[in-house]
């Protein structure tokens, strides 16, 4: 077995000396007796040992850390400073420690990170150059699919990335035929070296499920003229508060129903009325399915507190209330829960460059559409289980109503204190609910078991097996590799410019202002309370830190800290 203190000097005085006619390798400690004699040869570029004392008495006790320069640092750890630039030091020292069992320097680690943001800003070139090249191949391998980029064209004649949309036809076809008509819009920032916002459409299948159908750095003109949309008229779209986007879908589509996510309005009226009555009412009002129930839970706000009841009026209620929302979209949805958990899916991939992030994106779907197929095979021509699950939820209600007939398919079902008009034919509840989910509500279902019918025949055809296949019966195509991808004759991109916001950059993620409120609360600012002579100091904690005595003397004050 070799010194291995021996070997380390070896290298050191071969790489920091450059001779590559000879190398001597033995060990500092006297009383060692190991000895190796290598030769340089040209031919196999590399070292021939001549001879060799193996024999050595020290165990290595060096560090190895000048063995290690910055560069061979960055070389190995490029990708892990592209995924995770905030990565503390001391937790990047443990890494590499572990690893490989050598002592990595604060200077080092810098000019390290340094010097790998240097090669990714190189590679980032080359990737950006292929955007082109692989839009073309989305093209070709999924026929009718649009996809766009955009640059900035700069004085000196350079071109910048700007933005990029992708609609794959399948998604696009499948939505159409077995989707509700109804989008969500959100978007999210991605996490690369290259900083942008992804925007994501995102569908409700048959079975309840999330349909992502276009992924952008940019779009809501395109999918307009994707999916068909017009000027919105019978169709539906949710998204959150942002006023460029609401500002953008009441220009591009003014008849279409705009729809504003209940969980952020709740969310900014506890940052400015904290209290769980609040909260109660909005919610009240938010799922109120007709006018009076939504009226008289404002008019309990207004009791309450009239300046928050004039906040919820001047988000505009129709935008936000179950009791203004038009019928026939088979969705009640209040808050953009399904474009939400698309953002959690792709989390990880936001991390990559961008044409990585968008195969993962591409590859996702394409995983997704055949097994969503696959399982649909196996259910039948029935619903769905979700859609039955929320059924028998509602069936546990019925007993607490009572049916009176009115003709074959009329009804009046009355309960304590509540009374409301049934139609069959029409499919109609007063209580608007059967009209607002298709899947229907408690009174329709009590008259249907009063008539000893099936109530899963009664739910909207949109929920069935042969809907839902139409949604999953289109597949993605694969692609090749980046080598076979069609040529073009665009000039290639470069890589947006990097933003430099002013002041020092955060370290630390700004939560919600609404989450762990209870910790805040509890955190008083610092109060002063006077108790005869002495002054006793409250922490923010709320805790006694000192007690201070005040004691005067004549001309002089002293104080003394207890």
């Amino acid at each position: 077995m070799l010194c291995n203190y021996a070997v380390a000097n070896a290298y050191q005085l071969c790489f920091k000396k450059n001779d590559r006619k000879r190398l001597l390798a033995k060990c500092c400690k006297g009383e060692c007796t190991f000895r190796l004699w290598a030769y340089w040869m040209s031919d196999e570029s590399s070292f021939q040992i001549k001879s060799l004392k193996p024999d050595h008495k020290y165990a290595r006790n060096c560090k190895l850390g000048s063995m290690v320069t910055y560069a061979w640092i960055g070389n190995h750890y490029t990708r892990e400073f592209l995924l995770r630039q905030k990565m503390g030091v001391r937790k990047f020292r443990t890494t590499v420690s572990q690893k490989f069992g050598i002592h990595v320097s604060i200077g080092q680690y810098r000019r390290a990170k340094k010097y790998a943001l240097q090669l990714i800003d190189d590679t980032l070139v080359e990737h950006y150059a292929k955007l082109w090249l692989y839009a073309e191949e989305i093209r070709r391998s999924n026929p009718g699919s649009i996809v766009k980029l955009d640059v900035n064209h700069m004085p000196d004649g350079k071109n910048y990335f700007s933005k990029f949309y992708v609609c794959i036809n399948a998604l696009k076809k499948g939505w159409k035929e077995g989707c509700r008509k109804i989008i969500g819009l959100d978007g999210c920032f991605l996490k690369g070296i290259c900083r942008r916002v992804l925007l994501c459409v995102v569908g409700r299948d048959a079975n309840n499920g999330i349909y992502p159908i276009a992924w952008a750095v940019w779009f809501l003109d395109l999918i307009i003229d994707d999916l068909g949309l017009n000027l919105g008229y019978g169709y539906s779209v949710i998204s959150d508060q942002h006023k460029g986007l609401i500002k953008a879908v009441k220009e591009l589509l003014p008849y279409i129903e705009h729809k504003q996510c209940a969980k952020h309005i709740s969310q900014n009226l506890r940052k400015r009325y904290s209290g769980a009555q609040y909260e109660n009412i909005f919610w009240k009002a938010c799922k109120a399915t007709i006018k009076v129930d939504f009226k008289v839970a404002m008019k309990e706000l207004e009791v309450l507190d009239p300046s928050a009841h004039q906040y919820l009026i001047d988000k505009d209620p129709k935008t936000w209330s179950r009791a203004y929302f038009k019928p026939g979209r088979c969705c009640d949805d209040v808050e953009n829960g399904m474009s939400v958990s698309f953002n959690v899916v792709i989390f990880d991939a936001r991390k990559n460059p961008i044409i990585t992030m968008l195969e993962e994106l591409r590859m996702y779907m394409m995983d997704r559409v055949f097994k969503k197929k696959y399982k649909g095979q196996g259910w039948g021509n029935q619903i769905f289980p979700a859609i039955r699950e929320l059924v028998n939820e509602i069936k546990k209600s019925q007993r607490h109503y009572h049916v009176l007939p009115s003709g074959l398919n009329q009804f009046e079902v009355r309960g304590t204190t509540d009374a409301y008009e049934v139609d069959h034919e029409e499919s109609t509840c007063s209580c608007r609910l059967w009209q607002l989910n298709g899947m229907g509500c408690v009174h329709c279902i009590a008259t249907i078991s009063y008539m000893n019918r099936d109530v899963e025949s009664y739910v909207d055809k949109i929920f069935s097996n042969i809907t839902y296949m139409k949604a999953y019966k289109f597949r993605l195509t694969p692609t090749n590799e980046s080598n076979l991808w069609p040529a073009t004759d665009y000039t290639p991109p470069l890589p947006p410019i990097r933003r430099i916001m002013p002041g020092r950059p955060a370290t630390k993620r700004k939560k919600d202002a609404t989450k762990n409120q209870s910790s805040t609360k509890s955190k008083k600012s610092t109060q002063t309370k006077n108790k005869g002579k002495q002054q006793v100091k409250v922490s923010k904690a709320g805790e006694k830190t000192k007690n201070v005595v005040y004691v005067i003397l004549k001309d002089t004050t002293k104080e003394f800290v207890l």
